[in-house]
């Protein structure tokens, strides 16, 4: 059996001749494949945070980020400084504002919602939000203009901002029952 001809590092392969590798296909998710190798640290981190295992006998799939969520503090930091590097790597792959905006919308979607005790990092393991970042980076990087926001994302969009303002409100509240009461004392 003869080897196939040696391919130098610097020479254009034309259509039709093949290197012996064979191309990846889009996964069952219908997720672009990796681009290259640039992709695959995002591609990791996403796998390894939302995707790691599959609860038997279903098809959920549950990753270390609803896990971490678990421990108050410290599992969200380390989970949301793991999914940042999807988000550093578009910005290092200068993915255009508006994926960049989805990204950080998801992320912090996340965040928000493994804010509230266990029934957050069970959202979690619905909402994603790194392998949707993973899914924007790998259509960026496949040179895929970025699609519309989805219907989940807006509404999510407009349940963070609902909760956002509803903390800055009870927040304010607290500040001035705290203002009342303190100045009570020293009358």
């Amino acid at each position: 059996m003869s080897e196939p001809p040696a391919i130098e590092p610097d020479e254009i392969i034309p259509p039709g001749r093949s290197t012996g590798m064979k191309r990846p296909s889009p996964g069952a998710s219908g997720a672009p494949p990796i681009a290259d190798l640039r992709g695959l640290l995002p591609a990791f981190i996403a796998k390894w945070l939302d995707d790691l295992l599959r609860i038997p006998g279903t098809n959920i799939k549950i990753g270390l980020d609803p896990l971490l969520a678990l421990i108050p503090g410290l599992g969200d930091a380390a989970s949301t400084s793991a999914g940042a590097v999807i988000l550093l790597a578009a910005v290092r792959h200068r993915a255009p504002v508006r994926t960049l905006v989805r990204m950080a919308g998801n992320m912090t979607g996340n965040a928000v919602l493994n804010l509230i005790p266990f029934l957050g990092p069970a959202a979690s393991v619905w909402f994603r939000s790194n392998s949707r970042n993973n899914h924007l980076l790998q259509k960026h990087l496949a040179g895929e203009p970025p699609g519309p926001a989805s219907p989940q994302t807006k509404i999510l969009f407009v349940a963070v901002l609902l909760f956002v303002t509803l903390l800055f409100v009870t927040s304010i509240m607290v500040w001035i029952a705290v203002f009342r009461f303190v100045s009570e004392l020293f009358q």
